[in-house]
């Protein structure tokens, strides 16, 4: 991928981060979707800016830093692991 689109795709993160961590927060709460540790969230590429990937919601997923490192510039959607968080009614 050229420098300039790596850029584009920084910048937009940053533009939306906040309002992207609020919203994958809200849908899968404040878990790691891979192990579910609360510490250090940040936002992960499902598909990496270096594979081709885009900064949209679609392609984010909540990682514990750890979990980010070792994922590294591989694909995997560990949002499959992670269940959405219940907005119905507890009975």
């Amino acid at each position: 991928m050229p420098p300039q689109v790596k850029r584009r795709e920084r910048a937009i993160l940053r533009a939306n981060y906040a309002a992207w961590q609020t919203t994958l927060v809200e849908k899968y709460g404040e878990r790691c979707a891979n192990c579910g540790s609360a510490k250090s969230l940040t936002l992960d590429h499902v598909l990496p800016i270096a594979r081709g990937g885009r900064s949209t919601l679609e392609n984010l997923q909540l990682l514990c830093g750890a979990c980010n490192r070792i994922k590294g510039k591989l694909r995997v959607d560990c949002r499959q692991l992670a269940q959405p968080k219940s907005t119905g009614d507890k009975l």
